[in-house]
């Protein structure tokens, strides 16, 4: 996402200097820059770039209106669609399902808020922020009103820009979407926080200016020197640069101890883990996986199925689908702290569950439950299935028959 950006704003700087120029800029660095930009990272290309580039070609003026602004929209939403199509041919080729693809590109599973040297928590801030850049957008709307100046066209397109990223943060809208998860603008925000302070800071200069009204030379030198004092103050007053060494909280010590503990011992793809949504990137091309969600839900109605499977005679039995060998289910100990909040939401229901779930599953005729892993914050739960077949060194002893000896005489 930090390449992407990387990307993304010098695109949207050089397409709103195209259209305020007298003389159009070419629009092959904006359209390789939106290219550039998507096929980095999707997320960023269509939910921050391309709605930034409709906004700055919306809310800029030009002679004939209408017409250019349908034709540079038009240019947008062909480039838009060209960076699909290879997408789009190969999910169509491997005959995969479109929508749940770009589900998982767009959303990210890795994102997370964690801000400890914050004064407020980030949706208190955001209210603040939200009414701040309104009040500078009226004053930028004035400005470009009274003045006929169309210097501050750029300040009114970011301050509206700001605002619409302001309401996803805002916890009077509660907006939520499965597309993606609002800690992934994280980092884009926090630019856009940085920009709104300087919008901020040149309004204030240009009120100075309008009471005191002195030569040019002299208000440069007044900007200088409150710029200067105006972060030196914000320094003092929070104590110095503190920078925050302390490590988020995003799974209980000893998770990842077990899972290579497990892959060391045990044959790929003979076993299943059970954990957050976001090991599911572990798990890939090494192993089977389950989210808690799935587990809770789905696993009960799987094993039920296989053991009336196993009730058949062996020349009897269909060649479907049967659980691993082996499934480790990763559950933290009490009092349910380590676990991020962006990693799983409500960790201590979802683990009061899993307990929960293994106390009923011990019960059940023919299950074997065993602790693989324990620890003072985790305990790993092995489901065995058919014993024997997951283990390497359970593998390696069956190379050979039993009766190794007697057909070696």
């Amino acid at each position: 996402m930090d390449l992407a950006l990387c990307f993304a704003i010098p695109t949207i700087t050089i397409l709103v200097r195209n259209l305020r120029d007298r003389y159009k800029g070419p629009w092959f660095y904006v359209v390789m820059g939106l290219m550039a930009t998507a096929l980095t990272n999707l997320f960023v290309g269509y939910f921050i770039l391309l709605p930034a580039m409709v906004i700055a070609i919306v809310l800029t003026p030009r002679k004939q209106y209408a017409r250019s602004t349908l034709r540079y929209l038009a240019y947008l939403a062909g480039t838009a669609f060209l960076i699909l199509v290879p997408f789009i041919l190969y999910l169509q080729f491997y005959n995969m399902d479109l929508l749940s693809f770009f589900r998982q590109m767009l959303y990210d599973t890795r994102a997370y808020s964690y801000y400890p040297l914050l004064i407020a928590e980030l949706s208190t801030l955001s209210q603040y922020y939200a009414a701040g850049a309104g009040l500078l957008l009226l004053g930028s709307i004035l400005r470009l009103i009274f003045t006929d100046s169309k210097n501050g066209l750029d300040e009114l397109i970011i301050l509206f820009f700001f605002i619409v990223i302001s309401t996803i943060y805002l916890p009077q809208l509660s907006i939520s979407t499965g597309w993606f998860d609002p800690d992934q603008l994280n980092g884009f925000y926090a630019l856009l926080i940085s920009i709104l302070l300087g919008i901020a800071f040149a309004h204030v200069m240009r009120f100075i200016n309008w009471i005191i009204r002195y030569q040019q030379s002299v208000i440069k030198i007044i900007e200088s020197f409150s710029l200067v004092a105006g972060i030196t103050a914000l320094i003092y007053l929070q104590g110095g640069v503190e920078v925050s060494r302390v490590l988020p909280s995003t799974t209980p010590n000893g998770f990842h101890e077990a899972y290579y503990q497990i892959i060391d011992e045990h044959l790929p793809y003979s076993y299943a883990t059970v954990g957050p949504e976001i090991d599911r990137s572990l798990a890939k091309n090494r192993h089977y996986f389950m989210n808690y969600n799935y587990f809770l839900n789905q696993y009960g109605s799987i094993d039920s199925l296989y053991q009336q499977w196993l009730l058949v005679p062996p020349q009897q039995r269909t060649n479907q689908a049967v659980p691993p060998p082996s499934i480790f289910v990763f559950v933290e100990k009490p009092p349910y702290g380590s676990i991020q909040q962006g990693i799983l939401y409500n960790s201590s229901n979802v683990m009061r569950n899993i307990e929960q779930w293994f106390s009923q599953f011990r019960e059940l005729e023919g299950r074997t439950v065993n602790t693989y892993y324990s620890s003072d914050q985790v305990t790993v739960y092995e489901i065995v299935n058919r014993k024997g077949e997951a283990e390497i060194d359970e593998v390696l002893l069956h190379i050979h028959p039993t009766n190794r000896a007697d057909n070696d005489e």
